[in-house]
């Protein structure tokens, strides 16, 4: 049995995720042109831009900046590191406009 399904109902197929993606950035962000695999870029560019630590981010996008790789991939993630992140994404997001 599959869990997720479309937003029509039907399973996930190679394409149908990022497909649905498309339909609702252009309901919710007219104009918007980014795509599933700009998400950890963008998030990482816009918090670096209001100063997020290397730890933060490693923490909010659970990879490997400055600390073994396995430890920080497996390690539960810290929710204040990772609010941290969240709130620098925010600021970083509105001076880069």
């Amino acid at each position: 049995m599959k869990i997720f399904r479309t937003r029509r109902g039907a399973d996930y197929r190679k394409n149908s995720f990022s497909e649905d993606f498309r339909d609702i950035r252009s309901i919710e962000f007219p104009g918007d042109k980014r795509m599933m695999l700009d998400f950890r870029r963008s998030g990482a560019v816009e918090a670096v831009a209001d100063g997020a630590e290397p730890a933060q981010l490693s923490a909010k996008l659970a990879n490997s900046i400055g600390e073994k790789k396995l430890e920080a991939t497996y390690a539960p993630i810290q929710v204040t590191a990772v609010r941290g992140a969240d709130e620098a994404r925010r600021t970083g997001r509105t001076k880069l406009r």
